[in-house]
């Protein structure tokens, strides 16, 4: 066993020196001491310790199936999936051991930990790791790397314990930040050929567009009918972002603090900075929907999140407090639940407001728990009552509901975040207090309206194609991209069509409620801020067709003004090739109104109330729940009664009509609710 020799100051860390050497070498290494005042040229490596890959692998027994095609015949195996790393069917052909392997890893099948040779004593780390240092060794030279699983004794707590709070400063002193993604999905050279077709159609259209007013529909219209742009491999770019790094609560400290940072992808290498910054652009001229056909890709946001951190670590006044933080950063996994909270703590705005400090003794619930009181008590607001959610994921902590549980994933974005101009609670302020030893929130509001019916068919998180990950070939995720489109379009009909059944039980569609489905369907408030003029309830009915042009028989009790005569703009932008043709129609159809359709209630749940009000709510609303306004809260939630006097916080919502404070001037009895 290596036996690490003490640090001697807080300043003070290791880093590893790797000796030169060829790929199939030993691997030949030693550690050193190093202060972070004065240290000597380093790189760090940003990786993830288990797996590349998102995926979780299937049990080592699972019968899996592997066909295997040669110029001498073929052969389809049903094996183990676990006896992939040794089986005889590596002989097959010369390429048979890479193609398996490729796609063992790919689907979240671990690496053997490996040994290194550090001070002259073997030491085991993982496979990842070990796969990392060979492909990142120089066969000349030596190469000295700061490695969190070398240069950190993982049994000493204190000393694991002073490095979070030191990991900024640990990467921002290092000459470049080295970011491994693996490499085994075989389609990684076609996600960097992609990346650099789209930034050359940037650089084209940045060129040729100058009338800002129509900038951003004729830049859709330009990119989208591109027929190169079309025959990219978008599935292979997402596939790449769906790597398991994106997703790393530890990342976005690292990539936040370098200097300068590469992603290296075996032996590929790419610039992170060019890399993020055209994923970005993807993401501001809102085309990114190219990458979705797989399903979400969170990675999108990631990277606008760590270009954001990195244009603004020299600028306190622009950077996030810790709430915000937590937020942006909700989708990002860790090992120990701690770490959702002290990873992103070094790059809060309000670090020393929050007199926080990393102590992985104290219960991971309590540390969730004080943060949640503080926020309430210090702020006076429910900024951190809105970012509850009720998920139908099983957590590891135990937690009221109005804590937020920063493990489980909120699959939509709260409305006050979103930007939603709201004032449900009209003047009122604020009234809690707590009790049981901060296990029980009570707090003054209303009750305001009653769920009846919601509408279930909308899947939320938006699946994707995972393929047959040993039947798969290099080029798969580009084959099945129109598949996946088709399928999601499907689904869309599907619960379009249900939620105006769920409006219109009884089939009666009037002027008065198709007014108010269609200003609920975007929250009565468009991109900019204003109130929608009545021409968008034409947009109402050419998107709505749009989408369930499919299941349109049998709905003439909508009186017409659904009916209209269009084109679905994705046959529009494959056949016509006619730029203002496409540029109408997607301000008409699926422009103005799908935008705003998507920015207020992606992954929300329509729903009609008792009185027949319409509005959203999050995915575990049920009928029954009770919609309540609580005091000094500008947005409604969603609150469901346990029958003994108690409620549970199952998200934030809307409710057409009551927005602006009119609940606030009803008779409606005012109560104190026992949150717990």
């Amino acid at each position: 066993m290596y036996k690490y020799q003490s640090l001697n100051r807080n300043e003070e860390t290791r880093v590893l020196t790797i000796e030169p050497g060829k790929f199939g070498d030993d691997i030949c290494c030693s550690l050193s001491h190093i202060s972070l005042q004065d240290p000597p040229a380093y790189e760090a490596l940003s990786y993830v310790w288990k797996s590349s890959s998102p995926l979780i692998a299937p049990a080592p027994d699972t019968k899996v199936s592997v066909a295997l095609v040669a110029e001498h015949g073929s052969q389809v195996e049903k094996v183990p999936f676990g006896s992939l790393l040794h089986s005889p069917l590596h002989d097959f052909h010369p390429d048979a051991r890479t193609t398996i392997l490729s796609n063992y890893y790919a689907v979240g099948g671990l690496r053997e930990p490996g040994n290194v040779m550090c001070d002259s004593v073997v030491v085991t780390i993982g496979g990842e790791l070990h796969w990392a240092l060979r492909h990142l060794r120089f066969e000349d030279k030596r190469r000295v790397l700061w490695v969190d699983a070398l240069c950190i004794n993982q049994d000493d707590f204190d000393e694991r314990r002073k490095h979070v709070q030191s990991m900024g400063e640990i990467y921002a002193r290092a000459n470049k930040v080295l970011v491994w993604l693996d490499g085994t999905s075989g389609v990684d050279s076609r996600a960097f050929e992609a990346l650099e077709a789209i930034g050359e159609k940037f650089v084209e259209l940045r060129n040729e567009l100058t009338n800002e007013k129509t900038e951003r529909v004729q830049f859709i219209a330009s990119f989208l009918l591109d027929k190169k742009i079309r025959g990219l491999h978008w599935n292979a770019l997402s596939g790449l972002l769906n790597r398991a790094w994106f997703g790393r609560v530890w990342v976005i400290q690292e990539i936040a603090n370098a200097g300068t940072a590469e992603i290296h992808i075996g032996s590929l290498v790419y610039d992170w900075d060019h890399f993020a910054m055209l994923i970005d652009v993807l993401r501001i001229k809102e085309v990114d929907f190219l990458l979705y056909a797989r399903g979400e890709v969170p990675a999108v946001a990631s990277i606008g999140l760590m270009l954001d951190l990195r244009r603004n670590r020299d600028d306190p006044k622009a950077r996030s407090p810790l709430l915000g933080l937590l937020i942006s950063s909700r989708h990002f996994k860790c090992t120990l639940p701690h770490d959702k909270i002290y990873g992103v703590l070094g790059l809060a705005s309000d670090i020393a407001e929050n007199h926080m400090e990393v102590d992985y003794s104290i219960d991971a619930s309590k540390v969730y728990t004080d943060f949640a009181v503080s926020h309430l008590i210090k702020h006076k607001a429910l900024d951190v009552l809105y970012v509850c959610t009720k998920t139908n994921g099983e957590s590891k902590l135990d937690l009221p509901s109005w804590v937020p549980d920063w493990t489980q994933p909120c699959h939509h974005k709260p409305f006050l975040l979103g930007g939603l101009d709201s004032h449900a609670a009209g003047d009122s302020e604020i009234q809690l207090r707590f009790e049981s030893n901060n296990r029980s929130l009570f707090i003054h509001g209303k009750v305001i309206d009653t769920i009846a019916a919601v509408e279930q068919l909308r899947i939320i998180p938006r699946p994707g194609y995972i393929p047959d990950p040993i039947n798969t070939i290099s080029d798969i995720w580009g084959s099945r991209h129109k598949e996946w489109s088709n399928q999601y379009l499907d689904l869309s009909r599907k619960w379009y069509s249900n939620a105006i059944d769920i409006a219109f039980p009884d089939k009666t569609c009037t002027p008065e409620s198709f007014e108010a489905l269609w200003r609920t369907f975007v929250c009565n408030q468009t991109l900019d801020g204003a109130t929608p003029p009545s021409s968008w309830g034409e947009y109402f009915s050419e998107f709505v067709y749009t989408i369930v042009k499919s299941a349109t028989e049998g709905r003439s009790y909508l009186n017409n003004k659904w009916i209209k005569e269009t084109q679905d703009p994705y046959d529009l932008r494959e056949r016509s090739g006619d730029e203002d043709r496409f540029k109408r129609r997607y301000e008409m159809s699926g422009g103005i109104f799908s935008r705003t359709v998507g920015q207020w209630n992606w992954n929300r749940r329509f729903y009609r109330s008792v009185t027949g009000r319409f509005g959203w709510a999050p995915d575990q609303t049920q009928q029954g729940d009770e919609i309540c306004v609580l005091y000094g809260g500008p947005v409604p939630f969603v609150l469901r009664p346990d029958g003994t006097g108690r409620h549970e916080i199952i998200g934030d919502c809307y409710l057409h009509g009551i927005m602006d404070g009119e609940a606030m001037t009803t008779s409606l009895m005012e109560q104190e609710f026992h949150l717990f």
